[in-house]
C-alpha cells in the first residue's frame, strides 16, 4: 500500500508545482515544494522497502479479451 502513497506524493507535488507556476509565477519558493515532495516520497519508499517484496495488482480491466493482464505495481529486491 505504501507504493501507492509514494505515487500519490509525487503526483501531488507535481500538481502543486504546476498550480504555483500558473497562479503565482513570481514565486521564489517552488524549489522548497519540489524538495519537500521528493523528500516525503523518499521516506515513503524507505518505509515500503521494509515490507519487500511489494505487489499491488489493480482490478481486471474490461473487456477481458482486449486486456489479457491487469496492470500491477511490483517492487522487489
Amino acid at each position: 500500500m505504501f507504493i501507492l502513497i509514494t505515487v500519490g506524493i509525487l503526483f501531488l507535488t507535481a500538481a502543486a508545482l504546476t498550480l504555483l507556476q500558473i497562479f503565482l509565477p513570481e514565486n521564489r519558493y517552488s524549489w522548497l515544494v519540489g524538495t519537500g515532495g521528493s523528500l516525503l516520497a523518499w521516506v515513503s519508499v524507505a518505509m515500503w522497502l521494509a515490507n519487500m517484496p511489494v505487489h499491488f495488482e489493480f482490478s481486471i480491466w474490461q473487456p477481458a479479451f482486449l486486456f489479457l493482464q491487469s496492470p500491477a505495481l511490483i517492487a522487489d529486491g
